[in-house]
């Protein structure tokens, strides 16, 4: 009988512990959906590129956490990345684009790494604070990419034009 009862209490366990798997994999405990952020163009890496591109993509972004583009050319700038600025993410279909710029004429031929990342709000404060400083002195240095709020999705893409 103490088998029986034994047996019984483990699979109980073991269901209850599936359930809680399951949920939470698909919300938090807040009940908001869980991150996640995908690029739909370019779908892979290689892509070829002129000056400039839009880049498309869906998001799922917790409340607090924002969707940041940077972009740096892949040969002699490794650590140093350019911010292209927050994505605006639609409400209505979770679908984001933004129009991003591959360095400059001397860079074509130059393979480029575009990382999309998420950010909490003391991290996008400091970006937006990046930006105001940026456009009203005109220079716009590279910077470390910051703590992320998820695991960064690249893309390499090739400049062969300006």
């Amino acid at each position: 009988m103490d088998d029986h009862i034994t047996r019984e209490t483990r699979y109980r366990t073991i269901i209850l512990s599936l359930v809680l798997v399951l949920f939470s994999s698909t919300t938090t405990l807040h009940g908001q959906p869980q991150l996640s952020v995908e690029v739909l163009e370019p779908a892979l890496d290689g892509h070829e590129v002129g000056a400039q591109m839009k880049i498309k993509g869906t998001a799922h972004l917790p409340k607090g956490n924002y969707l940041w583009i940077f972009v740096h050319r892949i040969k002699g700038f490794e650590d140093k990345w350019w911010p292209q600025g927050m994505v605006r993410i639609n409400s209505e279909n979770s679908t984001w684009a933004k129009t991003i710029r591959f360095g400059e004429k001397i860079d074509v031929g130059y393979q480029f790494e575009i990382a999309i990342v998420t950010v909490n709000k003391a991290e996008h404060e400091k970006l937006r604070l990046y930006e105001f400083r940026s456009k009203k002195t005109g220079v716009w240095d590279p910077i470390a990419i910051p703590p992320t709020t998820s695991p960064t999705t690249y893309r390499i893409v090739k400049k062969i034009s300006s």
